[in-house]
C-alpha cells in the first residue's frame, strides 16, 4: 500500500526538524514533504499531481511566512480545483482570534498551536496516527 504524504508548510528549521523527529521517533506511516512557504508548497503540490500515489492526505500549515503566507497560500488552494478539497490543518503560534476565524473561513479543518503540541509533538503525532488509520490507499493502478 501507498503511504499518504504529509506536507508540512514551515519555514522555521527548527519546527521543520521537530516535525521530522516526531515522525521517525512515532513510527507515522507517511511519508513527509516539507515546503518553506506557500509557494513552495504549491509546487511541490503540482510536482505530486503528477506521481502515482495520492496528493497529501494532510497539509500542516504555518501562517507566517515569507513571500506567500499560510492565507495567502489557502486562497490559493482553495481556488485550484484539484486541490481544493484538501485536508488543512493549521500548526501556528499564533493564538490570536482573528487568526483563527480567518483560517476557519477559508476552510481548515483543525487550528493547533505548536506551544499545545511542544516540545515532543506526541499528541500531534496521535492525531496523525488517527487520520491514517481512517484514510487507506490504494496501490497505484488498483480501484
Amino acid at each position: 500500500m501507498t503511504q499518504p504524504v504529509l506536507l508540512l508548510v514551515e519555514d522555521d528549521p527548527f519546527d521543520v526538524l521537530a516535525m521530522k523527529r516526531c515522525v521517525a521517533t512515532h513510527r507515522l506511516p507517511v511519508r513527509l514533504e516539507c515546503a518553506r512557504d506557500g509557494e513552495q508548497a504549491l509546487a511541490t503540490l503540482a510536482k505530486l499531481l503528477g506521481e502515482p500515489h495520492p496528493l497529501p492526505w494532510l497539509i500542516l500549515l504555518d501562517l507566517n511566512m515569507p513571500r506567500m503566507n499560510g492565507f495567502e497560500f489557502l486562497d490559493a488552494l482553495r481556488t485550484d480545483l484539484r486541490l481544493a478539497r484538501s485536508t488543512v490543518y493549521v500548526l501556528s503560534t499564533s493564538n490570536d482570534k482573528r487568526d483563527r476565524r480567518a483560517a476557519y473561513a477559508r476552510g481548515v479543518s483543525g487550528y493547533i498551536c505548536k506551544d499545545a503540541v511542544a516540545p515532543d509533538y506526541a499528541d500531534l503525532a496521535e492525531l496523525i496516527r488517527q487520520l491514517a488509520d481512517l484514510v487507506t490507499f490504494p496501490e497505484p493502478g488498483q480501484p
